[in-house]
């Protein structure tokens, strides 16, 4: 019978899978690696990487595209290759602001109840193409690290902290302690994301999908901006939304 999801005997691994979340993820010297599954084309560059690593090449399990199959979601595209690894770590807030650089901007992201697994992989691309510090998120209302979200993010899950919280709001005021503005994406809001100010350390607040942020969150923001569109559409993707408020931020913030 073929597997609905990621879940396998182990409830600390998971199988991520096409080529660039599977390189990146064995490049990353903080990922735990315990199976490769792949066709023969990748062989070699795969077997460079575990010798960088000095881990054994018997991780590698040559086999056909059906056997990968097997142990994956029926609509995952693999591309021949998967791996199965163990979690990323998450970080502790007092720990990731601590270690930010003084007099250095600074960005992160924090996700109000937001879901979908393919939309949090491409917000992780966005985050890494645009120099996202962190990116923070409740435990309670966030999807378990999946092979959709990683594979959504392209390599970016291996490069960027993560941060899990029990409560934003607290999260919230401990950010402002630090220095940071919070910045909510809020598309009924009149001010445009262009008239913000440049600040040295910013948080970027992203909503639910559909809901938007819960009128907790928002009322804790500094600041509400939208991204002004034309009529012909009702609303953004959130994953298009948020690499174009990314973007903005990360323009203001060049020299």
């Amino acid at each position: 019978m073929r597997a609905n999801s990621l879940k396998n005997n182990n409830s600390n691994r998971l199988w991520l899978y096409g080529t660039h979340a599977v390189f990146a993820a064995l490049s990353n010297e903080n990922r735990k690696i315990h199976k490769i599954l792949c066709i023969n084309k990748y062989y070699d560059s795969i077997l460079e990487i575990l010798l960088q690593r000095n881990l054994p090449k018997n991780l590698i399990h040559l086999c056909d595209r059906v056997a990968i199959e097997k142990v994956l979601p029926e609509d995952a595209i693999h591309q021949g290759i998967a791996v199965e690894v163990d979690f990323l770590e998450v970080e502790n807030l007092n720990v990731f602001t601590a270690n930010l650089e003084e007099n250095k901007n600074a960005c992160v992201l924090l996700l109000d109840q937001v879901s979908d697994s393919r939309n949090i992989g491409s917000i992780v691309r966005s985050s890494v193409a645009f120099d996202v510090n962190g990116i923070i998120f409740t435990k309670a209302n966030f999807p378990k690290e999946n092979g959709a979200m990683v594979k959504a993010a392209a390599g970016g899950f291996e490069k960027i902290k993560l941060i899990e919280v029990a409560n934003l709001a607290n999260a919230i005021a401990h950010l402002k302690k630090e220095g940071f503005w919070i910045v909510g994406l809020d598309a009924h809001t009149s001010m445009n994301i262009h008239q913000l100010d440049s600040f040295p350390k910013i948080a970027l607040v992203l909503g639910a999908e559909g809901e938007g942020m819960r009128e907790l969150t928002k009322k804790s923001c500094d600041f509400l901006v939208k991204i002004p569109q034309s009529n012909n559409m009702e609303s953004l993707n959130i994953s298009n939304a948020t690499a174009i408020a990314l973007y903005e931020i990360y323009k203001k913030a060049m020299p």
